[in-house]
């Protein structure tokens, strides 16, 4: 078989597995020290998901003691508490907005902005269309014997 972590033999899928969590609890904690709180959110879901597929094997306490008792799930709070810092010293760039055109005050440029039905204003329901009808089932005729 595979390598032994903590007394289970796993598997080479199971063993990449268990290096792709402690590679992703590595470069979160890096990410976490050098405070690039931008990536810091992905780095966690991808240590969640990581997480998530070892413990599958290895079961709970086994996963966490692979990583000295760290756990992603639980850094929830410290991962907010740290991006709600960081926007406070670093508020997003406002938005740009559009320049529209000026709106000519004429009624007539209206109309064209919002063209309606051809019967508005006649007092006439608008005529069916012939796909709005659906399909009419042919009779059949009997024939005499």
């Amino acid at each position: 078989m595979g390598l032994v972590y903590l007394e289970r033999d796993l598997k080479p899928p199971q063993e990449a597995s268990a290096d792709i969590y402690k590679a992703s609890q590595k470069a979160y904690n890096n990410a976490l020290q050098h405070k690039e709180y931008q990536i810091l959110a992905d780095l966690r879901k991808n240590c969640i998901n990581s997480y998530l597929t070892v413990k599958k094997f290895l079961g709970h306490p086994n996963t966490c003691n692979l990583r000295n008792g760290w756990h992603p799930l639980m850094e929830k709070k410290n991962i907010m508490l740290l991006t709600a810092e960081w926007r406070k010293n670093n508020p997003p760039p406002p938005k740009q907005v559009p320049k529209k055109a000026p709106v000519a005050s004429s009624s007539n440029s209206n109309m064209k902005n919002h063209p309606q039905a051809e019967n508005m204003g006649k007092g006439k329901a608008p005529a069916t269309k012939p796909y709005s009808q659906g399909y009419k089932i042919p009779k059949m005729q009997k024939d005499d014997m």
